[in-house]
């Protein structure tokens, strides 16, 4: 990285240096946490029926496995199904929230 900072990075009309951070979050879905994707939908400038419909498939999730006693069922809070639609526009609403320069030329995708 400090190779390339030490270079002059022409463009046409201005200079530009990009830094790409990779990181591998084991289990980041899992854990996202419907609060935080709520605040986080209330706060971008999307339609409100867009914003209601992305909160209405957070809403009342239940989780139901079947035992040897029958099904059991309990209210789920976290975490977005691999392979959804949704799940990494509901992580980059997260993660975007942490991004430390979170500046309107920096996001997270």
């Amino acid at each position: 990285m400090q190779d390339a900072k030490n270079k002059k990075l022409h463009d046409d009309d201005y200079m530009k240096l990009h830094e790409v951070i990779a990181l591998g979050i084991q289990g980041a879905f899992d854990h996202l946490q419907y609060n935080s994707i709520r605040n986080s939908l209330d706060k971008i400038k999307f339609p409100s029926h867009t914003i209601e419909t992305l909160k209405d498939i957070l809403t009342d999730r239940k989780v139901t496995i079947q035992t040897a006693q029958g099904p059991v069922s309990w209210s789920q809070q976290q975490g977005c199904a691999q392979g959804s639609c949704t799940g990494p526009l509901f992580w980059n609403l997260v993660a975007n929230e942490i991004n430390p320069k979170n500046g309107s030329r920096t996001s997270i995708r």
